[in-house]
C-alpha cells in the first residue's frame, strides 16, 4: 500500500510521511517486527522519480523559452527576491547569482532546478548522488543543446547587439549557471559524507569518476564553441629565458 501510494505521489513532504513511517516501525519492533529497513529503497525511490519529474520539467520549460526567445537588453521578468535559493547543510545558503537575471530562460531554468534541490533535500540520502548527479548533468546538456540550436535557427538574423548579447547570455550559462548549480549539487552531496560511506579517503573518491558532481567540460562542449577565443592573459604569455634570449642575439 505504501508504495502504490509513493508512486502516486506525495507532494513535497516526504520526509514527513518517513518519519511517520519510521516511527510506525520502531513501535513494531517491540514484537519483534521491526520493518524500517525495508522502507528506505521505498522512500530512495520516491525522492528520485520526484526529482526526475522536476528536472524534466525544468528542462522542457527551459526549451519552450528559449523559443519565444528575443535578445533584447532588458531585465528578467524574473525579481531577485522570487529567486529561489537552496538552503542546505550547516549554513551554508547558496543563493544564485544575480547576473541570471539578465537572462530570463537561464533565471527560469535555474529557479526549477533550485526547487528541485529543496523538494529532494530534506529526503536526500547519499545512495542517490550518483542518480542524481547523472540527471543533472542530462538536464544541463540538453539545455546546452537548447542553446546551441537557437544559435542556429537564429544567427542569420542576428544583428551586431544581438550576436553580442547572445555571447554574454553563453558565458553567463557557462561561467556562472553551470558552476553555481554543480555547487548546490556538492553541497547536497558533500564529497565528505560519500566518501566515508564508501570508506574512502576523499583523494580516493576523485579517483572514482567523480561521484555526486557533473562533468562541466561535457556539459560546455558544445557551447564553447560558439565563444570567441579567450584573450591570453599575462600568465599565458611566455617570457623567454635568458638562453633563449641568448640564441636570438646569436642568430
Amino acid at each position: 500500500m505504501l508504495e502504490i501510494d509513493l508512486n502516486i505521489g506525495v507532494g513535497n513532504r516526504l520526509d514527513s510521511l518517513l518519519g511517520q513511517c519510521m516511527y510506525f516501525g520502531l513501535s513494531f519492533s517491540r514484537v519483534g517486527a521491526d520493518f524500517r529497513g525495508l522502507l528506505s529503497p521505498l522512500f530512495q525511490q520516491a525522492a528520485l522519480k520526484t526529482f526526475y519529474h522536476t528536472t524534466q520539467e525544468a528542462t522542457e520549460r527551459f526549451s519552450d523559452v528559449m523559443q519565444s526567445y528575443t535578445l533584447i537588453a532588458s531585465p528578467s521578468l524574473i525579481s531577485s527576491t522570487s529567486f529561489s535559493s537552496v538552503s542546505l547543510q550547516g549554513d551554508k545558503n547558496m543563493t544564485p547569482p544575480a547576473t541570471l537575471l539578465e537572462y530570463t530562460p537561464l533565471a527560469v531554468y535555474t529557479n526549477n532546478i533550485l526547487t528541485a534541490f529543496n523538494d529532494l533535500r530534506p529526503c536526500a540520502p547519499i545512495a542517490l548522488a550518483p542518480d542524481v548527479a547523472r540527471q543533472l548533468q542530462w538536464s544541463l546538456k540538453s539545455a546546452m543543446e537548447t542553446i546551441v540550436a537557437y544559435h542556429r535557427a537564429e544567427e542569420t538574423t542576428f544583428n551586431d547587439q544581438e550576436r553580442a548579447l547572445f555571447v554574454k547570455l553563453c558565458k553567463t550559462a557557462c561561467d556562472e549557471m553551470v558552476p553555481f548549480l554543480n555547487r548546490c549539487l556538492q553541497v547536497l552531496f558533500p564529497a565528505s559524507s560519500i566518501a566515508q560511506t564508501l570508506g574512502v579517503t576523499i583523494h580516493d573518491l576523485s579517483k572514482m569518476g567523480g561521484i555526486g558532481v557533473i562533468d562541466i567540460a561535457d556539459v560546455l562542449h558544445g557551447i564553447r564553441q560558439l565563444l570567441p577565443p579567450s584573450e591570453p592573459t599575462e600568465d599565458d604569455v611566455t617570457t623567454p629565458t635568458s638562453s633563449d634570449e641568448q640564441e636570438q642575439v646569436d642568430g
